[in-house]
């Protein structure tokens, strides 16, 4: 992901059901919160259930910068929406959801792509609970070298230029219309290193502009009117490919292959599922398998109630695997 500096890793764990909803919370469960929903709905809804429940004087929910991910699964609609900072980029995320689809059968899976504040949406809450205002996103614009970032692409009579942007897309959209004279002539490029999270594509002629992210946009689109005067946006979801038709092909980047990213995500699932109780938080004893072990004791040496912990983790997650196997013999 462009960077967008926070600290912890901050989820949010939504139950919908009969009318009312409960609110979860773990301030260390957001970089693996895809694969705590990869095992299936029984599983995820066992998972968030067993997380720090929010009720009361407690239910605040983090704002929406340092929320790095959040699920809300309504199980009477069999509807699943979800997000996370640590997607590890366009081609990692399409397999997550590819698996998904085998995992959840009959469910609807949706990105939300706008974080935290579609789960509010879909409440009925105030988004003033969690939004963090524009000031929060004026940053200054930096090349984004060998990282994946944002590609911005400026289409003028002259031609079209490129630029890529180690920013978050919010962060080029929030500066407004001064961005396009700010756009730093060290990240001019016609080949990135890396595929982008995220583009805006501005037609100057036409004063119009595109954006599309799998990074969170913290609803960006409702900001335009106050820093872009005259301009009219849209919003491409995660089509890259249409950003790229639009320059024409003047620009190009790698992208991963399909049986790479279902590769790593095996290998994710594979040490998640070695350390984690199935459809628990952390332990002692799961912190404990973690560290190196006292002088003279072998840590490789499990009890019998470790080895049964292990085996029904592997177990949950044998399923997936198998979705993960199918899906690699597809292609």
């Amino acid at each position: 992901m462009a960077t967008v500096i926070r600290m912890g890793h901050r989820a949010h764990y939504v139950i919908v059901q009969d009318g009312s909803w409960d609110v979860h919370f773990s301030d260390s469960g957001a970089s693996d919160l895809d694969l705590d929903l990869l095992p299936g709905p029984d599983f995820a809804l066992t998972f968030m259930s067993g997380q720090r429940h929010l009720t009361g004087r407690e239910l605040v929910w983090t704002n929406e910068l340092l929320c790095e991910a959040a699920a809300i699964v309504v199980p009477g609609a069999k509807r699943l929406g979800f997000y996370l900072v640590n997607h590890g980029g366009i081609m990692s995320r399409s397999v997550l959801l590819d698996v998904l689809a085998l995992t959840w059968p009959g469910w609807r899976v949706e990105w939300l792509y706008q974080g935290l504040a579609d789960v509010l949406v879909r409440l009925g809450e105030d988004l003033r609970q969690v939004h963090v205002g524009v000031s929060s996103f004026l940053r200054r614009l930096r090349p984004a070298g060998h990282y994946r970032g944002c590609l911005v692409t400026v289409a003028e009579m002259g031609g079209i230029r490129a630029y890529a942007l180690l920013n978050a897309p919010v962060e080029v959209v929030a500066m407004g219309e001064r961005v396009l004279s700010r756009l730093p002539t060290e990240a001019l490029t016609t080949a990135l290193h890396q595929t982008p999270d995220s583009g805006v594509h501005f037609d100057l002629v036409a004063r119009q502009a595109w954006l599309w992210s799998i990074d969170p946009l913290y609803r960006v689109l409702d900001w335009p009117s106050t820093g872009w005067p005259g301009w009219t946006w849209h919003f491409l979801a995660d089509d890259w490919a249409a950003h790229l038709a639009m320059t024409a092909n003047t620009v190009r980047f790698p992208v991963m292959e399909r049986c790479k990213a279902l590769s790593k995500l095996e290998t994710r699932i594979g040490r998640h599922a070695a350390r984690r109780p199935a459809g628990q938080a952390f332990t002692p004893a799961d912190l404990a398998l973690a560290q190196p072990g006292p002088a003279g004791h072998d840590r490789g040496m499990a009890t019998p109630e470790e080895s049964d912990h292990a085996a029904a983790r592997q177990g949950a997650y044998a399923p997936v695997l198998t979705a993960i196997a199918a899906l690699a013999r597809r292609m």
